[in-house]
């Protein structure tokens, strides 16, 4: 399933602008967007920093979301979820629930412009979840009344 930005009933910017982030803690091992696994020795959840115990990789926009073809005047791209890995608790807090939310946030509408546009892509060369994303954004999460920042 593809999710066409501009063409679906449902279309928050929100949405769109997720699958910018890079990936936290996982990786796509194939085109695949059920192949995946976690980056280094072991995983570690991006929320609460635990490194024991079950953890998941958890798509965000929702894997049922499927992948954005972010369509453009430059051309189409097509941009999978981001991966984040999660431990047992966090990962229900976010399906079960829904304590757990995710927002890409730009650091200006002029970057999100060249997103939107697919500058990014096409004349800056970016790679979906690309780590130069971080130099133009922040992930924000909330949970249980709380907020804070991810930016590396």
């Amino acid at each position: 399933m593809i999710y066409r930005h501009g063409s679906d009933i449902h279309d928050p910017i929100e949405t769109v602008n997720m699958y910018a982030c890079p990936n936290l803690g996982a990786e796509y091992t194939r085109d695949d967007i059920k192949a995946t696994h976690w980056t280094g020795d072991y995983p570690e959840c991006q929320v609460c920093g635990c490194t024991h115990g079950f953890h998941a990789v958890h798509h965000e926009p929702p894997r049922s979301k499927g992948s954005l073809l972010l369509m453009t005047k430059m051309g189409r791209f097509v941009v999978k979820p981001t991966l984040v890995t999660l431990c047992w608790e966090c990962h229900g807090d976010r399906h079960d629930r829904g304590e757990l939310k995710f927002r890409w946030e730009w650091d200006s509408k002029e970057e999100e412009d060249m997103f939107l546009s697919g500058l990014f892509f096409y004349k800056l060369g970016f790679h979906e979840h690309d780590e130069r994303f971080w130099s133009h954004g922040r992930l924000v999460v909330s949970s249980h009344g709380m907020e804070w920042e991810v930016r590396r």
